[in-house]
């Protein structure tokens, strides 16, 4: 429990955050929302300056130098103090400055004396448009700066001979002398050159246009308007070769991210997820995004090494902007639906079919005429519900002095669409960075959440016990409570399923987890061409689980409590040159060294058959049988590392990385793994003969080759490990003893991932339109398997390297902008990926089961890993059909009767046996594709994402359990094989007869379904209220929905879910998956 008092700042802080928005507020809204309407006409400036106090709640000092006998005259309705103010001194000696609730007068004289003078003037885009919170900054003076206004204007006070900038996301930054001009009417155009735009690449920054490696990157742009609330949401459809896929629907769910397919069996396949320079599992809030980049061939992700194998997911995140404070708040409200059910037999027609298949008359007519008049219980409707997720984000951002903020606060809070499932999270983040001087800056990034949800482990399914496939399943003739208010606990026809509202009301596992995180960056100028970077990072995680079985769902009650720890720290040193030689030679280099260290510690403690369950979790002394463990461990990391880029005339360009990783997970001989890459690129549109012909902003060519690591094995994998267990020595008494489980392996040593990569940049009218296009091919080799070893060595399994692997596939993206114009904006972005995997080699074995495999039923496991196929495969007996009345003589050869399920006899023995099981589908799916197209027409605007992914199988044993029809009748509540069943005139079914054998219940191609799917992603529409309606900010209302329509001829929830997690060797396998849900989402938002 002492954790908890580390996060009891997060409470404090948020609280801050609330209120110091209207104090750092305050001083400069006042005297905007306080109006002033006068209309005097040759009267002293005494007088006015009294009728603004009584008018106000300001009162003016003023010195000797200010004459108030000074005849004046004034016009102003409903005007600002400032505006006022600045009416009133148009061509007089006068200036004033804004102090809380007082107004300071001076003679300009005065202030030519202390070197300053005011500035004003106006920001505008090409269409006339003001620019609000455009940056005005005072050349060399950074910390001097403001923002413009809510009508684009803007006032500063700078020294008599200074420049200024002005700058605006998504604008060319503009320059200006001041010398001689008090008064500045500025337009800032659009930067429509997107090639010259700043990259986020390993350990640095590049121009898009200057990149060899493959690179996507995802602009905040294409998600601003829209009420995400995940980072998933910001990755779905928008970039070729990333796979992100909702493998359940639950609130906690996390989404299975993949970059250009999976490249190990065992050693781990999710990217790098690197935010503001660090390696971090957690991301900042959606609003907290400032860019996002997906590094995905060797050439790009080489330079992390062993942690780039696959991929790299760069996220930048937001940080203070120079000027006044901006204060951003958005409330989304999310309602969940389930988007689909199985159509199940209602209590009627399933008692009717009961007496009918069993023989008896176990369901009266009296019990048949309620049915038909009262109907049943409509499990699904039972345990599904509407859905609720609220999101509250807010930000203050600004700059103080030298240094620039960024503050902001994340809250969430969901309900499931299953009942007692929800989630809550609280993440709060801070970014400061300061500009010492031109030579010295610094950064800081603090960050620290909670998170929680109940019942999250109902989430995968896979059990005949979880609520969701009990629906499915349990009879529709019983009702919730008995008539003494019990729940009823089973079928009282005999099933050993339970009730599943029951199920999900009773089940109590409530884990939690706490992190705090920080990272910093120093940079100082050594000399002009070099720069030195000292980066850190730490991370703490406290995660706690409780969870209670009583005994509505177990024969015996049990309890138990965990709690882990993780500690981490990592630092870097770099060293960058950037040389230019004659305008025409540019070389940049990185040398650097970096290391990290992990720990993680924790233990777990069960009780069964508690004396009292009202205690639960809370006194696991009252429990008969204990259960203790603990555990500890650590490992750590070095790295040097380099890179070189070169340039000649922007026209021809090279790459070349090299990084050494040692790792504490191997021994000495092989604790090193090497990794170079290199990339060479040619830009033809930069020949003078294609210049000529105005058409091409970029022609790249692009071709990179390279190597990447993957150390994911457990930190003592080379070292031999012991289990406990007892053995009577053939009496009743155990005595305990240790066994060797997993001999040592000094040999092992790291995966190795060789990527090649061919593609083409195309950018043509001045970024109009934009292609890329991407052929690659990875192979893994030396993966990290484990070894089941001879029971003569002592059994159990090692870890080795053995076996080979290959991805090889094509991706492109277009993006194009055909209206950009002052009321009408249009554009849209299309991507298509193709990965085709492959194993090469399991080293020597013909065939790897998956684990639960056993032949006969569907408890079995429908996986297997061969040689020449790709993972995910799917083996069982194929499926022919159901024999028929003219095939009495064949069927008998089997055991079997006309109406039984009939099977391929592969090796034509007259049996079904293991030696006929063959490959039967696949969970990998052949292609996908996104589509992005957004319209805007003034302050209205719509944004469409559509996404297909397509040959992918799923094995739907959701859909097998709930139609098998075996000589069990209490499970068949599905309408589809009652109402098609085999029977001599209707002998064209593939429903079979019922069967006291498990001849229809066995893992076969029955229960293969076509997993392809294109699916609406998300809808959304926003409107921003104009200006001259809302005088403090701006504001935005939007209305989105997410996962509205799904194309695809899968039976099942959703074709996208997985009972396996994220597993890639066991992938698309539907055991009663929590479903994703359809989503309508209303948010607000305010930026003042």
């Amino acid at each position: 429990m002492r954790y908890k008092h580390n996060f009891k700042f997060i409470y404090v802080f948020v609280i801050l955050l609330v209120c110091i928005p209207f104090q750092v507020k305050a001083q400069r809204t006042l005297s905007r929302s306080m109006k002033i309407t006068l209309k005097k006409t040759n009267i002293t400036l005494e007088e006015v300056l009294g009728d603004i106090e009584r008018q106000s709640k300001f009162l003016f000092i003023y010195d000797n130098d200010v004459d108030l006998k000074q005849q004046v005259s004034i016009n102003v309705k409903n005007e600002t103090v400032e505006g006022t103010l600045n009416k009133l001194f148009v061509g007089k000696n006068i200036t004033y400055q804004v102090k809380e609730r007082h107004i300071l007068l001076s003679s300009k004289q005065k202030e030519n004396l202390l070197q300053k003078k005011r500035i004003s003037g106006s920001v505008k885009d090409a269409k006339g448009e003001a620019i609000i919170g455009a940056n005005i900054v005072e050349e060399g003076t950074p910390a001097n700066g403001t923002v413009t206004d809510l009508d684009g204007n803007f006032f500063l006070s700078i020294a008599p001979d200074a420049s200024i900038r002005i700058s605006y996301i998504g604008y060319v930054e503009q320059k200006l002398n001041t010398i001689g001009k008090t008064n500045f009417h500025i337009v800032l155009q659009e930067d429509t050159k997107a090639l010259d735009e700043v990259v986020v690449v390993g350990y640095g920054t590049v121009r898009k246009r200057d990149l060899t490696g493959s690179v996507s990157s995802i602009s905040p742009n294409s998600f601003k308007n829209q009420p995400v609330t995940e980072l998933s949401q910001i990755l779905q459809g928008r970039a070729p070769g990333l796979s992100v896929s909702n493998v359940n629907g639950s609130p906690n769910a996390g989404a299975k991210i993949r970059i250009r397919g999976a490249n190990s069996i065992n050693g781990g396949n999710s990217p790098l997820l690197v935010v503001d320079g660090v390696t971090t599992s957690s991301t900042p809030a959606p609003n907290d995004i400032e860019s996002i980049e997906v590094l995905k061939d060797a050439s790009a992700t080489a330079i992390y090494g062993s942690r780039g194998a696959n991929g790299v997911i760069i996220i930048t995140s937001k940080k203070g902007k120079w000027g006044t404070p901006q204060i951003e708040i958005s409330y989304n409200h999310q309602y969940d639906r389930v988007p689909k059910k199985y159509d199940l037999l209602d209590a009627y027609d399933y008692a009717v079919y009961y007496n009918k298949s069993t023989g008896t008359n176990y369901f009266s007519e009296a019990d048949l005429s309620r049915f038909k008049k009262e109907g049943g219980t409509d499990w699904q409707d039972i345990i599904f519900r509407t859905g609720h997720k609220n999101t509250v984000q807010a930000s203050l951002s600004g700059s103080l002095n030298k240094s620039r903020y960024y503050v902001s606060t994340y809250v969430s809070d969901a309900k499931g669409i299953l009942i007692n499932t929800d989630s809550h999270s609280y993440h709060v983040r801070t970014n400061v960075t300061t500009e010492f001087n031109k030579r010295l800056h610094t950064s800081l990034v603090v960050t620290a959440g909670k998170s929680s949800n109940t019942n999250g482990n109902l989430s995968t399914g896979g059990s005949k016990d979880h609520p969701i496939w009990n629906s499915l399943i349990f009879s529709p003739t019983v009702s919730i409570y008995n008539e003494e208010g019990k729940y009823n606990r089973n079928d009282p026809v005999g099933s050993t399923m339970l009730n599943p509202y029951m199920y999900a009301m009773e089940s109590r596992n409530k884990p939690s987890s706490y992190f705090y995180a920080a990272n910093g960056d120093m940079q100082y100028k050594l000399f002009d061409d070099l720069l030195y970077s000292f980066g850190f990072g730490i991370h703490e995680s406290v995660s706690m689980g409780q969870d209670f079985t009583s005994t509505y769902l177990s024969s015996v009650s049990s309890a138990g409590k965990s709690t882990s720890h993780g500690s981490s720290w990592e630092v870097h040193h770099l060293l960058n040159y950037t040389k230019s030689f004659r305008d025409m030679h540019h070389l940049s280099a990185l040398a650097g060294y970096e290391e990290s260290y992990s720990s993680w510690d924790g233990f777990s403690a069960r009780a069964s058959d508690l004396a009292i369950e009202s205690v639960g979790y809370d006194n696991l002394s009252l429990g008969n049988v204990h259960s203790n463990s603990s555990y500890w461990g650590e490992g750590s990391l070095r790295s040097f590392f380099g890179r070189i880029n070169y340039d000649y005339k922007s026209r021809y360009f090279f790459t070349g990385t090299y990084r050494a990783d040692g790792s504490s997970k191997f021994r000495d001989k092989n604790r090193y793994g090497y990794f170079p890459s290199f990339a060479l690129s040619w830009d033809a549109a930069q020949e003078p003969f294609v210049k000529n012909w105005n058409i091409f902003d970029q022609f790249k060519v692009r071709f990179s080759w390279g190597q990447t690591g993957n150390q994911a094995v457990s930190a003592y994998s080379t070292l031999s490990s012991l289990s406990y267990t007892t053995y009577g020595y053939g009496t009743d008494v155990q005595h305990p003893g240790y066994y060797p489980s997993s001999p040592a392996n000094k040999d092992l040593k790291w995966e190795t991932t060789t990527q090649k990569d061919i593609g083409i940049d195309i950018s043509i009218w001045s970024g109009k339109i934009n292609l890329t296009v991407d052929y690659f091919v990875k192979q893994t080799k030396d993966l990290l398997m484990p070894k089941q070893l001879p029971y003569y060595n002592g059994g159990g399994s090692t870890t080795v390297n053995i076996g080979e692997m290959r991805n090889k596939g094509f991706e492109t993206s277009l993006t194009c902008y055909p209206i950009e114009q002052k009321d009408w904006n249009w554009n849209f972005s299309m991507n298509f990926s193709t990965v085709k995997n492959k194993i090469i080699s399991l080293g020597g074995d013909k065939k790897i089961y998956g684990s639960r495999y056993a032949v006969g039923t569907l408890n079995s496991s429908p996986f297997v890993l061969i040689p020449g196929e790709s993972m995910g495969t799917f083996w069982g007996v194929k499926f022919l059909g159901v024999w028929g009345t003219d095939e009495i003589a064949e069927a008998e050869k089997f055991g079997n009767k006309p109406g039984d399920s009939k099977y391929e006899d592969v090796n034509h023995d007259n049996k079904i046996t293991a030696d006929d099981y063959q490959i039967i589908g696949n969970g990998y799916p052949t292609f996908s594709w996104g589509f992005n197209n957004s319209v805007s027409y003034k302050n209205i605007g719509l944004n469409i994402l559509l996404e297909g992914v397509h040959g992918q199988d799923v094995f739907n044993l959701t859909y097998a359990t709930t139609a098998a029809i075996t000589g069990d009748a209490r499970t068949i509540t599905l309408k589809e094989p009652v109402e098609n069943i085999w029977s001599p005139s209707n002998q064209h079914s593939i429903w079979p007869i019922h069967s006291s054998s498990n001849v229809n219940y066995m893992n076969s191609s029955k229960w293969i379904q076509n997993g392809s799917f294109i699916k609406l992603r998300n809808v959304s529409i926003w409107y921003n209220i104009p200006k001259k309606v809302i005088k403090f900010g701006e504001v935005r209302l939007s209305l989105s929905g997410q996962n509205l329509l799904t194309l695809t001829r899968y039976k099942g929830f959703d074709p996208e879910i997985s009972s396996t997690g994220h597993s890639d060797t066991d992938l698309s396998l539907d055991f009663g998956v929590y479903p994703s849900p359809r989503s309508i989402t209303m948010g607000i938002s305010f930026l003042f």
